[in-house]
């Protein structure tokens, strides 16, 4: 009897085990299509192949499970998805799809404001004026790049006041991350981008991305660091002038603990500056987020945790406050940093300007240098450990009273730290 209901049991489990192997097989994965100009359908995985058709952004596929496939050309190694759109099977570059639908956002960065035209062409008439500072979402983009005035971009379609139209990309900050948009818009009268700052560095979590070494192209440059339990690769690329998608200069962070790998997906060109700096498992980069649009260089930290790494916006050296009206319209605050190597904490006491700019300023750009007033400061503790990062926030008390003795013996110079 007992061998019967072993046999028995056996013959369940084994059952069971088939119909969920089953179920996973024929389960299908869908994605999305990323990509404003329309993702191209090929025949085969090769740039080279007769093209179907242009997917139109959005647009929902399925994923066949095939293996990805990969072609290494000169100057980029290109990585294929193998999808099923309408009736059709072909292939599709990887990077222009997406587990959900994708907002792509712009804010205008220019004091003068930027021309709403009926067509994207610098010479079509002008139907509204869109205000320095607005974020907004585009949904369309011209596949040609077009220079004016010297600045490299594209045509976005957008719509603004409920009137449809064409924007050009320079003079714009661009960004799939709106929170990001609204933190780096420097808006005059409103601060609450300031007190964003640090709010809540989970939603700054790096998105894992398939990484292989030996799929790199062999033109490309790379550079190797190692801090424990990561190894860091800056990968440096030549890519074609008017290549305003491509990634000229790209930081990977491979965890050799977990094999999973992480990168930010959006910016064009990064560099590593220094790494275990200012904190130990911390590593400090600049970049440009984008290269057919307004070229703010930013710098950041990347917190290297044992199973995450986080980032947050960081300047590595103590600024006076200006505001800058122009081409391109800026708050930059006055900053203090100081470093408390033992405790693995970095503080900030961060004020914000009050800009009272002229008419003349207004109209035809300046920067102002000579603050008078402050509206508002605040002081910040960012203490990293294996597992976390610890921030205290404290808005208009100075230095707190409980930070004045760590504050006056902690360091001001900015080096790298040691275990």
């Amino acid at each position: 009897m007992k061998k019967t209901s072993l046999f028995l049991c056996i013959f369940l489990s084994v059952t069971v085990c088939k119909k969920e192997t089953d179920k996973s097989v024929n389960e299908k994965q869908f994605l999305f299509t990323d990509s404003l100009t329309g993702t191209e359908l090929y025949e085969t995985p090769e740039t080279t192949s007769p093209i179907f058709e242009s997917i139109p952004h959005a647009t929902k596929v399925e994923l066949l499970p095939d293996n990805p496939a990969y072609t290494i050309q000169p100057d980029i190694t290109i990585k294929w998805r193998r999808i099923k759109y309408k009736d059709r099977i072909g292939w599709v570059i990887d990077s222009f799809l997406s587990a959900k639908v994708e907002k792509h956002y712009f804010s205008v960065v220019t004091t003068a404001g930027l021309p709403l035209r009926e067509k994207p062409d610098a010479k079509s008439q002008v139907i509204s004026i869109i205000p320095l500072g607005f974020i907004g979402e585009f949904y369309n983009q011209s596949k040609g790049n077009v220079v004016i005035e010297k600045q490299p971009g594209f045509w976005m379609e957008t719509s603004y006041n409920g009137k449809k139209g064409w924007i050009f990309s320079g003079s714009t900050a661009i960004s799939k991350n709106l929170q990001s948009l609204e933190e780096r818009n420097g808006e005059f009268g409103d601060e609450g981008w300031f007190y964003r700052f640090y709010s809540n560095l989970e939603e700054s979590k790096l998105e894992e991305v398939e990484f292989d070494l030996s799929t790199i192209e062999k033109t490309a440059k790379i550079v190797k660091y190692e801090n424990h339990p990561y190894t860091i690769y800056q990968i440096q690329r030549q890519i074609a002038e008017d290549d305003c998608t491509g990634k000229e200069s790209q930081v990977i962070f491979k965890n050799n603990l977990t094999g999973k790998s992480f990168g930010n997906r959006e910016i064009f060109s990064e560099t590593v500056v220094e790494q275990n700096y200012p904190l130990v498992r911390s590593v400090y980069t600049t970049s440009i987020p984008q290269k057919c649009g307004c070229l703010i260089e930013d710098s950041t930290i990347y917190f290297l945790l044992e199973d995450r790494v986080l980032a947050t916006a960081f300047k590595n050296k103590n600024t006076k406050a200006y505001c800058e009206y122009g081409t391109i319209s800026n708050v930059e605050v006055e900053r203090e940093n100081r470093y408390d190597n033992p405790h693995n904490t970095v503080y900030m006491y961060l004020k914000l300007p009050e800009c009272l700019p002229s008419e003349k300023i207004i109209l035809y750009g300046g920067k102002i240098t000579d603050i008078k007033k402050f509206k508002t400061d605040m002081f910040i503790s960012l203490k990293l450990t294996n597992s976390e990062v610890i921030v205290e926030k404290f808005y208009q008390k100075g230095i707190p009273e409980q930070f004045i003795t760590v504050w006056e013996t902690a360091s001001k110079e900015s080096t790298p730290a040691k275990e």
